[in-house]
């Protein structure tokens, strides 16, 4: 005969599992590691991530300030809201957030006033 399992045992039994074995990465157990523990490669690399996060997450949100609100698609608050989320909100704001503000000089006609040119 067919037992049926209700949800809520389901989870528990899952919760229980998760519990009894642990974290696992292949056969060693995923711990939490102290700063003075890593390596210095480690460390270096957490500096260098973290400084690159921060520097995406400032030169976004100075863009964000100093960018009249026409130049931005959506408003100011989301972008600014999305910039802080790791790399991808700065890194998506740069690419999709601003719009392109065309010039004079976009144009190539435009430029046959100031050099000599075969322009029609």
């Amino acid at each position: 005969m067919v037992e049926l399992i209700r949800p809520e045992g389901l989870i528990w039994g899952i919760l229980i599992a998760y519990g009894e074995r642990g974290l696992h990465e292949g056969n060693a157990a995923v711990t939490n590691k102290r700063w003075s523990e890593l390596s210095s490669g480690q460390r270096r690399g957490i500096v260098f991530f973290s400084v690159v996060q921060v520097a995406l997450l400032v030169a976004a949100l100075v863009d964000i300030w100093r960018r009249p609100g026409e130049e931005i698609r959506g408003t100011k608050r989301m972008w600014a809201l999305a910039a802080f989320v790791n790399f991808v909100g700065p890194i998506s704001y740069c690419a999709f957030g601003r719009r392109r503000v065309t010039t004079s000089f976009d144009k190539p006609h435009d430029l046959c006033e100031f050099s000599p040119c075969t322009c029609s």
